[in-house]
């Protein structure tokens, strides 16, 4: 069979092998708003053609799902090649004929895409929220409770007592010098500075750190040289 002549006239009303040189020459009439070139392999996709000033050359497909009309744009050529559409043409006519509208197995696949997207969205907002909690529980200070603690019951007040604070003003300025750094120089001394309080060797680490081996271990070296002091801040 002889190949059709590049300057002959399309045949609309056919269907035709579809290739590139044909689609390509392929123009609208002047006298009709478009016209359809239709795929003789893949039954229901064509080509649609309209005037070249309007809109171009842009692939669909349509059939019929239980009697009722479906048309599916499929992007425009070349963009999308000869190929391509005719893949996705057999995609859609395999639907069609188990009686199955595309759109709903489309609807159902987006949805199980969210659901699955919101999931791992949701597993890696936790395991953020994880990390950033032993992030901050390995590099909060004993210290950095203490503050907390202190500021806490400087605002309390006593049960049933609304008006009067949990602490005096002595119990908290005692609370403070136990977790003292030190080295603040003496006001009635003319050498030497304050010694750390008691708690502050203790506090002064990864709350992570301060476990039941680490507060003994700090209650021996403070007993060792001021019990007293070690007394007061166990």
């Amino acid at each position: 069979m002889a190949r059709p002549s590049k300057t002959e006239a399309v045949d609309f009303a056919v269907t035709h092998d579809l290739k590139y040189g044909l689609i390509d020459r392929a123009t609208c009439p002047p006298d009709k708003p478009f016209v359809l070139l239709k795929d003789a392999d893949k039954k229901g996709l064509r080509v649609r053609i309209t005037k070249a000033k309007v809109g171009g050359k842009h692939w669909q497909f349509e059939t019929r799902i239980k009697g009722a009309l479906f048309t599916r744009a499929l992007g425009e050529w070349p963009t999308i090649s000869i190929s391509e559409a005719q893949a996705e043409a057999h995609r859609l006519r395999g639907l069609a004929e188990k009686g199955i509208d595309p759109r709903t197995v489309e609807k159902a696949e987006a949805e199980a895409l969210a659901e699955q997207t919101a999931a791992r969205d949701a597993d890696k907002q936790r395991q953020q929220a994880a990390d950033a909690l032993e992030q901050q529980r390995k590099t909060i200070t004993g210290l950095d409770a203490w503050a907390d603690y202190l500021t806490e019951c400087k605002a309390a007040t006593k049960p049933g007592h609304p008006d009067q604070p949990k602490w005096v003003a002595r119990t908290l300025a005692d609370h403070i010098t136990l977790s003292a750094p030190g080295g603040v120089a003496y006001k009635r001394k003319s050498a030497g500075t304050t010694q750390p309080g008691p708690l502050f060797t203790l506090l002064n680490r990864p709350l992570a750190l301060i476990d039941a081996a680490a507060v003994a271990a700090w209650l021996q070296a403070e007993n060792a040289h001021r019990p007293a002091r070690a007394g007061a801040g166990h």
